[in-house]
C-alpha cells in the first residue's frame, strides 16, 4: 500500500524523503528493507525480531496504523512495530536485520566528535538466534575481532594488578593480567613500585564466581590473594613479579593524586579515637584518600583528608555518616597551590625550589617567591542550546578559557573550558544545574598547574587575627570574597553589647570592614 502521504502528514517530512511500499505475502523483507535504507535517508525503517521473524513471512499488505513517533505494522497472524529512526534525534531501537545501516545512520552526526570506525559493524541476519547450533557461525566474524591472549609462559612473572577489593576475612583480592611467565599458589611475588613481597595464598579465574586454580598462566586474566592488609598496597597499575626475578615495570602507572582537600574534625574531641576507627575501616575499601594529621586552635584534633574531586569528596562523607554514624564537623574543600621560591634560605629549608601550599598558613609572602602556581583542570560541559550563554557566562566569571566548542546535534552543544580547580569545588555544579535546570552535565580532568597572581586574605575580629578564616584567592576576587566573608560573619557572630569589627585583610591593607 501508499504511506507516503501519511508519513509526510504525520513526520513533516518531505514528499521527496518518502517511499511508497508495496509487497505481497512471499515477498524477502530484507530487500525492501535494503532498498527504504538506501532511498529515505535520513530516516530508517526497522522490523524488530519477533516470534515470526522468519524473512519470508511477512507482508505488507495489511494496513499501517499510526501511534506518536512509531508506524505499528500488523502483519496476517502477529504485530510487529515499524520504529522511525531520525538522524537529529536518535532514540533507542531494537536491532532488526542488518545492524550496520541502522547504527551507521543513527550515530552519523556524532562521528565528527566521537571518531570511530564504521567497520565495527557487522551485518547479521533478522534470523539470527544462540538457540539453534547453525545459528553459531554468524557471529564468527563477531568473535575473530578478537585476539586471542599474548604472553610467553617461559619468561619470567609479569603481570599487571588492574583493579582490587578488599575483604575483611581474606584481605585484598587483586585482579591481574597476566603477559608473562606463570603465578602458582605458595610462590613469593614482588610489587614493582611499593617493593613489598608476598606469599601467594590462592589463585583462579572468574567466570563470573571465584573458580580456584592451581595456577594461572601468561594471557589469562585472574585474581590473586596474596595476604595484602589494604587496599594502599595494591596499587592500580603496578607490575607483580617473581621474588628474585626482577622485570621491567609496565608503562603507563600513575599513583593516585588527590585534587581536593578537606578538614575534617569530630564534634565532640571525646569521640576522635571512635572517629579515627571508622576512618581506617572506610579506607580500606578507598586507597586513593589521603590522610595528614591536623590540628585547629578552634576545632582541636582532627585530620586533612585529600580526595581525587568532589564527587569523591562527597560519596565518602555520605558513606562514613550513613555506615559508621560518625558525627563530624568538615571545613570548606580546598585545593594544593605550588610556590617557586626566590628566598635562598627557604630554598635550602625545604630542599627544593618549588613547594605545596597545603593550607593557607603555610603560604610564603610575595618577596619569597618568584611565581605561585594554581591548580587547573579541563572542564568538558554538555549543554542544551538554550543555555549556552548563561553557562559561558558563568565559565568566563571563573576566570576560565575557553577551549573548543562543538555542536552535538540541533540541540546540544559541548562546551570545554581551562578552568582553576579552585573556582569549581565551592558551588560550581549547583550553579550550572541550576541554569541548566538540570539538563547540563559536567566533567574534568587534571590539566596540570598554571602561573597565577595569589593573595592571602586575613580575617580580624576587633582588631585579632583568626587563622583558620584565612583564605587563597586570586587577586582579582580578594575584595569581592573578602567582602561576602565580612558580611556572612556579621551575620553569625552573636550580638556583642559592643561593636565587633570585621575587617578583611591583604597585607596589613583592609579591602573590606563590617561591623
Amino acid at each position: 500500500m501508499q504511506v507516503a502521504t501519511q508519513i509526510e502528514r504525520l513526520f513533516d517530512i518531505p514528499h521527496s524523503s518518502c517511499i511508497q511500499i508495496s509487497a505481497k505475502l512471499g515477498t524477502n523483507i530484507e530487500a525492501v528493507l535494503q532498498a527504504v535504507v538506501e532511498n529515505v535517508p535520513p530516516y530508517v525503517l526497522l522490523v524488530p525480531i519477533g516470534s515470526h521473524s522468519s524473512t519470508n513471512l511477512l507482508h505488507f499488505k495489511s494496513a499501517f496504523a499510526f501511534q506518536s513517533k512509531d508506524l505499528h505494522f500488523t502483519p496476517k497472524y502477529s504485530f510487529f512495530p515499524l520504529h522511525l529512526i531520525s538522524l537529529t534525534y536518535p532514540s533507542s531501537i531494537l536491532f532488526s536485520f542488518s545492524t550496520f545501516p541502522v547504527l551507521n545512520f543513527c550515530h552519523h552526526p556524532l562521528f565528527s566528535i566521537f571518531p570511530f570506525s564504521s567497520s565495527i559493524f557487522l551485518s547479521l541476519s533478522i534470523c539470527t538466534s544462540c538457540r539453534s547450533d547453525n545459528s553459531l557461525s554468524s557471529f564468527s566474524p563477531l568473535l575473530m575481532l578478537f585476539n586471542r591472549p599474548q604472553g610467553q609462559r617461559d619468561k619470567p612473572l609479569c603481570a599487571l594488578l588492574f583493579d582490587s577489593a578488599f575483604e575483611p576475612y581474606r584481605g585484598v583480592v587483586a585482579l591481574l593480567a597476566l603477559k608473562s611467565g606463570q603465578l602458582a599458589r605458595g610462590s613469593r611475588i614482588v610489587a614493582a613500585h611499593s617493593g613489598r613481597d608476598y606469599e601467594v595464598v590462592e589463585v583462579g579465574l572468574l567466570r563470573p564466581q571465584e573458580h580456584p586454580q592451581p595456577c594461572l598462566y601468561a594471557g589469562q586474566v585472574g585474581y590473586m590473594v596474596a595476604g595484602m592488609k589494604s587496599a594502599q598496597e595494591a596499587q592500580i597499575g603496578d607490575t607483580i613479579y617473581s621474588h628474585g626475578q626482577a622485570v621491567e615495570p609496565l608503562p603507563g602507572f600513575k599513583p593516585a593524586k588527590p585534587l581536593v582537600f578537606a578538614g575534617m574534625f569530630p564534634t565532640d574531641q571525646s569521640e576522635h579515637v571512635m572517629l579515627r576507627k571508622a576512618l581506617e575501616k572506610l579506607m580500606l575499601n578507598d586507597p586513593s584518600v589521603t590522610l595528614v594529621p591536623e590540628t585547629s586552635v578552634v576545632l582541636g584534633a582532627g585530620w586533612r583528608l585529600g580526595f581525587l574531586g568532589l564527587l569523591h569528596m562527597d560519596v565518602f562523607y555520605q558513606r562514613l555518616e550513613q555506615e559508621y554514624q560518625a558525627s563530624l564537623i568538615r571545613t570548606a574543600p580546598s585545593v594544593t597551590f605550588r610556590a617557586r621560591l626566590r628566598s635562598q634560605k627557604l630554598i635550602k629549608e625545604y630542599g627544593k625550589e618549588e613547594i605545596s601550599i597545603l593550607s593557607p598558613s603555610r603560604f610564603p609572602d610575595r618577596v619569597e617567591v618568584s611565581e605561585y602556581l594554581e591548580p587547573m583542570i579541563l572542564a568538558t560541559i554538555v549543554t542544551p542550546l538554550e543555555h549556552v550563554r548563561q553557562i559561558m557566562t558563568v565559565c568566563q566569571d571563573c576566570r576560565g578559557t575557553q577551549k573548543e566548542f562543538l555542536n552535538l546535534d540541533d540541540n546540544r552543544v559541548v562546551l570545554k573550558y581551562l578552568l582553576p580547580l579552585s573556582e569549581i569545588v565551592s558551588d560550581f555544579y549547583d550553579v550550572l544545574k541550576s541554569l541548566s535546570s538540570g539538563y547540563a552535565s559536567f566533567d574534568y580532568e587534571d590539566a596540570g598547574f598554571q602561573g597565577a597572581d595569589l593573595v592571602r586574605v586575613d580575617y580580624l575580629l576587633n582588631g585579632n587575627a583568626v587563622e583558620e578564616l584565612a583564605t587563597v584567592v586570586h587577586r582579582e576576587k580578594a575584595q569581592h570574597v573578602g567582602k561576602s566573608m565580612c558580611v556572612r560573619l556579621t551575620e553569625v557572630i552573636p550580638r556583642q553589647l559592643f561593636q565587633i569589627a570585621v575587617q578583611a585583610v591583604i597585607h596589613g591593607k583592609v579591602i573590606a570592614r563590617e561591623t
